[in-house]
């Protein structure tokens, strides 16, 4: 009671098996052993850090509502990656929780430890990526856009 939680971060993901957690059915997954987000228990209970380190994707590839993109958070850092214009777009949260100063070009290691993070996690999740009308060839992962 009477607490806030300002330095970790959930996703919606983490409802599921906090649930599962608070109901003492915690056993319950995927087939392949695992399971989308994690339990919050501890947050509940007080304990810190538990996002610490922790990256959290969104990825949509689509033009629905918006245009084409890909974003990863990890800690106080999220990074944007607009694909139509092959940009990214790099934030410190804990500073900006607007996203109104973009740090990519300020923040050189910052901005190639996030591609890096995103674009791995795309590759290995097997996310498909939008196709260039003009080209017809997929756009590039976002740590392709930088010299690695």
């Amino acid at each position: 009671p009477n607490t806030v939680c300002s330095s970790d971060y959930i996703i919606i993901e983490d409802i599921f098996p906090t649930f599962l957690e608070m109901a003492g059915a915690n056993q319950i997954k995927q087939p392949d052993g695992s399971m989308d987000g994690k339990s919050f228990v501890p947050l509940l209970k007080g304990e810190k850090g538990f996002s610490k380190g922790r990256p959290l994707f969104w990825h949509f590839p689509h033009t629905y509502d918006q245009l084409p993109n890909s974003s990863v958070r990890k800690d106080d850092w999220k990074l944007i990656y607009f694909y139509i214009d092959k940009k990214l777009e790099l934030y410190n949260l804990a500073d900006d929780i607007g996203e109104t100063n973009n740090l990519a070009d300020k923040e050189p290691k910052k901005l190639k430890e996030l591609a890096t993070t995103l674009g791995n996690f795309l590759r290995e999740s097997g996310a498909l990526l939008p196709i260039d009308k003009r080209t017809k060839k997929t756009f590039p992962y976002p740590d392709e856009l930088l010299d690695l």
